[in-house]
């Protein structure tokens, strides 16, 4: 992965230590999936799921991630 690049966190791991990431293509097919820690990227949207919903919410960021150490 190269700095800049941006996914999508898909999982808790280690009770928040660590996420795991999604990066997609322009068609949506996963090319690259990897744990990263907080440090290791910054966050740029929240999606909150609400029953079997999910909707974006501009207050909280927790969901979209970018890549800010190789």
């Amino acid at each position: 992965m190269r700095r800049g690049e941006i996914g999508t966190v898909v999982e808790l791991l280690a009770n928040g230590a660590a996420f795991e990431v999604e990066f997609s293509d322009n068609d949506g097919q996963t090319y690259e999936s990897i744990g990263l820690r907080p440090e290791q990227f910054i966050v740029l949207k929240e999606f909150k799921k609400r029953g079997n919903v999910t909707q974006h919410s501009p207050r909280k960021a927790q969901n979209i991630a970018h890549v800010t150490k190789n």
